[in-house]
């Protein structure tokens, strides 16, 4: 490829403290709790990629944080900024010893999309504003726009437009709102904490942002629409985006030629039902449980006349020795 557009994905970092106790309460979520072993690991990792690459922006694919409450998007957006100190390595940690990567604070742009665990409070008590979140997105993602290159357009709540030069990326909000009835009346409760849902209203900001999009356009969102069978994927239907099929819809004749997505814990690449569109879902990045599922994605697009000519994803996975290679 030559002078591909370079794009750094991480997704599912879920920050945040968690007691032991509550650790041990529910150890089948531990695969959803922060491990700050694999943060240094991971910090170290992007610290050599975007010293050997010319990054053109680094995207976190949603879950950012364990929880939306304060504290946890507080620890989060720390993470990202890099306010620590070094280690003898010559790492960020932060000062209880937890690892920083500084990603925001690099001249790369930093574009953060909104997940699940990022949206758990509002989803459970409706008097709880979703603007922290918003703030935090709006705040530091849109560090992009000190490139004279790259604008950054919000088209509603739940939708934003990066504008790059030769490209442009789409950030999409499908959390559940408060009040859903998907969410209170779920025929287990525990399930219905990990869907998303295609709402009208976000689908007609999507039609104004494309519109005004730079081509070709890569749509980023937590949840992957249409994701095929895995055997690592335990319970899809917990996992799934409601009204899917309306986002498929939409995209049919749309510029969008890739969507990159998390939620799954597992990488995936498949193309969109009844569509060329293709999808890339990111591993989760800083899970305590098996290792080897946390990944780091360096994908590299080939641009063409008429869009995308290729797309080659670079995977860097965590090892037992906690080194992504």
């Amino acid at each position: 490829m030559q002078n591909p557009i370079k794009l750094l994905v991480m997704s599912d970092l879920h920050i945040g403290y968690v007691p032991p106790w509550f650790k041990g309460a529910l150890a089948s979520w531990d695969a959803s709790f922060y491990d700050p072993n694999v943060a240094v690991a991971a910090a170290r990792k992007i610290a050599l990629l975007t010293a050997e690459h010319n990054i053109d922006a680094n995207i976190v694919v949603g879950d950012l944080a364990l929880s939306s409450s304060q504290e946890h998007l507080q620890n989060a957006m720390t993470f990202l900024n890099g306010h620590g100190r070094r280690d003898y390595f010559g790492d960020y940690e932060l000062s209880d010893g937890h690892a920083s990567i500084g990603l925001i604070t690099q001249k790369t742009p930093t574009i953060l999309v909104r997940g699940n665990h990022d949206n758990y409070q509002a989803i459970l008590w409706p008097k709880v504003k979703r603007q922290p979140f918003s703030d935090c997105l709006i705040a530091h993602s849109t560090h992009c726009t000190t490139k004279p290159q790259i604008t950054a357009q919000p088209f509603g709540a739940d939708v934003v437009l990066y504008n790059f030069a030769r490209f442009s990326i789409v950030v999409a909000d499908f959390t559940l709102r408060a009040g859903d009835t998907t969410f209170i009346r779920p025929p287990v409760l525990g399930q219905a904490f990990g869907k998303g849902k295609v709402y009208p209203k976000i689908l007609e900001q999507l039609h104004e942002a494309l519109s005004h999009a730079v081509k070709p356009v890569i749509l980023t969102c937590h949840f992957p629409p249409d994701f095929p069978a895995h055997k690592n994927i335990k319970k899809p239907k917990s996992l799934e985006l409601l009204d899917e099929q309306l986002l498929i819809d939409a995209l049919k004749d749309s510029e969008v030629k890739l969507i990159i997505a998390g939620h799954l814990h597992q990488q995936l690449a498949y193309t969109l039902r009844h569509t060329q569109i293709q999808v890339i879902c990111s591993a989760t990045s800083l899970a305590g449980k098996s290792k080897v599922n946390n990944g780091l994605h360096l994908i590299m697009l080939d641009l063409c006349q008429d869009g995308i000519n290729a797309i080659k994803s670079t995977d860097f996975y965590c090892t037992d020795e906690c080194v992504f290679e």
